[in-house]
């Protein structure tokens, strides 16, 4: 009798812990709270589900990820332009020789989510998200909220439940620079290194 119960108990604990979101993947963790700040209506976000996925990223997008464009560099200011011009040569340089040397596994970890939400006209829809996040070692143990990069899919609904974002607080600034799930994250890692 005494195992059934502590079966039961086991099973409605893990039930509840799945409710609240203790099972999901990092990268859904950290691109649902992104997006939280700028929903119109996030009390009304129901997740309908989500596909994971990772693949390498080649020579050239590891370029670009290093590469700040001329547009964001103007608004720098010409002395801290010249100084983030020579910082990020520096970084790609010795990005692009880790890569040649076998140093780094770069990839593309990403989350498609689909959910349901209201939008400006306060009527539900379904929006399909793409939240892609970059990582030089193939890790997602340090994963951040800043990290991750929600893209809407196939234009789909997002442009319709987001309103434009107000500065961070201080303690959302600190929370979005923590690593989202670094104990999941690093089984995880661990997990793929004895796969690969």
């Amino acid at each position: 009798m005494k195992l059934i119960s502590g079966l039961i108990t086991a099973l409605v604990a893990v039930l509840l812990l799945n409710n609240y979101g203790f099972f999901d993947p990092p990268i859904v963790k950290a691109c649902e709270e992104r997006m939280m700040g700028y929903f119109i209506a996030p009390s009304s976000y129901k997740r309908l589900g989500y596909i994971l996925s990772e693949r390498p990223f080649s020579k050239s997008e590891i370029e670009k990820r290093y590469l700040m464009d001329d547009a964001t560099l103007e608004t720098l200011g010409a002395e801290a332009a010249a100084r983030m011009k020579v910082y990020q040569n520096l970084i790609r340089t010795e990005g692009l020789g880790f890569f040649k040397e076998g140093g780094l596994n770069p990839t593309v970890h990403s989350g498609i989510i689909e959910f349901r939400i209201k939008n400006k006209d306060n009527e539900f829809v379904n929006v399909l998200t793409d939240c892609k996040y970059y990582s030089d070692d193939g890790s997602i143990s340090g994963m951040r909220i800043y990290d991750v990069h929600p893209m809407d899919v196939g234009n789909s609904n997002l442009l319709q439940v987001i309103q434009d974002r107000t500065e961070l607080s201080t303690e959302e600034q600190q929370r979005y620079a923590e690593p989202i799930a670094p104990y999941r994250g690093w089984l995880h890692d661990i997990w793929r290194r004895l796969v690969n």
